[in-house]
């Protein structure tokens, strides 16, 4: 849990304000996170690394939860221990929230490094600053 509190906090760019995001935003965004990056001056940005040799941490995560969605539909959504109803009922009432969730940052991340990697590989990737986020 230490590790986790003293990392470093990812660009805002990363972070998904609205599902599904629409791709307007997603563009925008790519634009801010190179624009800071490009005129930081030697500020460290910090941003989500794009995995090389497995797929990206919010597709499996987005894969896993697609793969088990229909399993535990057809779990009961009854039974169990008495203390763990309150729990089974809040899982109940929350996990297609989660899912939801889950699947679009995995999605929303997908294109931002898309955007990121098309500017970023454009003839001049400073002249999309100043277009506004």
């Amino acid at each position: 849990m230490r590790e986790f509190m003293s990392a470093p906090q990812v660009h805002k760019a990363f972070e998904p304000t609205e599902f599904p995001t629409p791709p307007k935003r997603s563009e925008a965004n790519a634009r801010w996170f190179v624009c800071d990056a490009l005129q930081g001056k030697g500020k460290a940005i910090s941003f989500p690394a794009r995995s090389l040799t497995h797929p990206s941490i919010e597709q499996r995560l987005r894969n896993s939860v697609e793969a088990l969605k229909p399993i535990a539909q057809q779990l009961p959504s009854t039974g169990g221990v008495r203390g763990y109803k309150p729990i089974a009922r809040l899982q109940q009432d929350l996990g297609d929230i989660f899912s939801h969730m889950y699947r679009e940052t995995g999605v929303y991340t997908e294109a931002l490094h898309e955007n990121v990697c098309s500017i970023v590989n454009a003839e001049n990737p400073s002249k999309t600053c100043g277009k506004g986020r």
